[in-house]
């Protein structure tokens, strides 16, 4: 969830992962186990993310807060996106395309560097941001990709997108004024 506050923003991760990741072993097991511990990340049973448990998170998130938008990639996002607009949340298409990741990344970068950008401490997230590789195309557009397939960057990816979502807010309305409204 990403809150903007005149200028400021903070954003708070909230990651999943299925429970099998870490029976079987897989890379960084032993890190999700310990946030696992911490409620850092849910874990949800079997070896695939069960989405009803993303689902049930988010319709309480609608019940608390004012959320605006809540971007997401329509690269398999049928069932969770479907489930979700039956319900009247605001989804907010946004693509993982090179051209709509630019300028929110390089805005990310700026809000971090000029002290604007806070985050909960999730040290997930903070593993994420950390993994982060800056790419740039031809055109000078800059995207995020990572050095190997373990080194998970989802949640800065996440954070990316509802930065972009709010961007596009902010030029059509002022609504982000209100601290309570927020992006996911």
């Amino acid at each position: 969830m990403l809150f903007r506050d005149k200028g400021r923003y903070c954003c708070f991760g909230r990651f999943y992962l299925p429970e099998d990741a870490i029976v079987r072993g897989e890379p960084n097991y032993d890190r999700y186990r310990a946030w696992s511990e911490a409620g850092l990340i849910t874990l949800t049973p079997g070896g695939k993310i069960d989405y009803e448990f993303v689902e049930r998170d988010i319709l309480m998130d609608l019940k608390n807060f004012q959320v605006s938008a809540i971007a997401y990639d329509t690269w398999n996002a049928g069932y969770l996106n479907t489930r979700l607009e039956m319900v009247g949340a605001p989804m907010r298409e946004f693509p993982q395309t090179v051209p709509r990741l630019s300028e929110p990344m390089k805005e990310l970068a700026a809000l971090v560097n000029g002290g604007s950008m806070q985050h909960d401490g999730n040290g997930a997230l903070t593993w994420m941001v950390s993994n982060v590789q800056v790419k740039r195309d031809a055109r000078e557009n800059v995207f995020p990709s990572k050095a190997r397939p373990e080194n998970k960057i989802d949640g800065a990816v996440a954070l990316i997108m509802a930065l972009g979502q709010s961007m596009k807010s902010i030029h059509a309305t002022n609504i982000y004024e209100d601290p309570a409204t927020c992006v996911i």
